[in-house]
């Protein structure tokens, strides 16, 4: 075989990988395009349902049923007297605002207890970062 038909063969060799490599490239285009098509879909779908409970939640603090200071305090958000960032920053230090931050800061401390309890990788990382913090 000549030289010029061994380069022939490699060239043609290095022109199929190309080619491939191209088919490859178009595939993973493809697929990455589908799967933001996708993630598009949950995060839209996620945003319908995260609004539907805050929808749900405000109207049961309207009706009554989570107490006296989710009343008053939805009142109160939704006649603009005040906002979650004034509640949850202590800004807003009506009696309702004061109850239901602590009512939510109680919650929110139950909920890392039982993650801790259940998943230790996590209470490890917890007592990291506030070994971190005291320093």
């Amino acid at each position: 075989m000549s030289s010029r038909e061994t380069s022939r063969q490699e060239l043609e060799r290095l022109r199929a990988l190309v080619a491939d490599s191209r088919e490859q490239v178009e595939q993973l285009r493809t697929r990455a395009a589908a799967e933001r098509e996708q993630l598009a879909q949950l995060r839209d779908q996620v945003r319908r349902e995260n609004k539907e409970a805050e929808e749900e939640a405000a109207r049961a603090d309207r009706d009554g049923e989570n107490g006296k200071a989710r009343a008053e305090l939805r009142r109160r958000l939704d006649a603009r007297q005040t906002d979650w960032h004034r509640v949850m920053t202590g800004q807003d230090t009506h009696w309702s605002a004061v109850q239901v931050r602590a009512e939510i800061v109680k919650d929110v401390d139950r909920g890392v207890a039982t993650a801790r309890a259940q998943d230790p990788v996590f209470a490890q990382e917890m007592d990291d970062r506030l070994a971190r913090r005291q320093r």
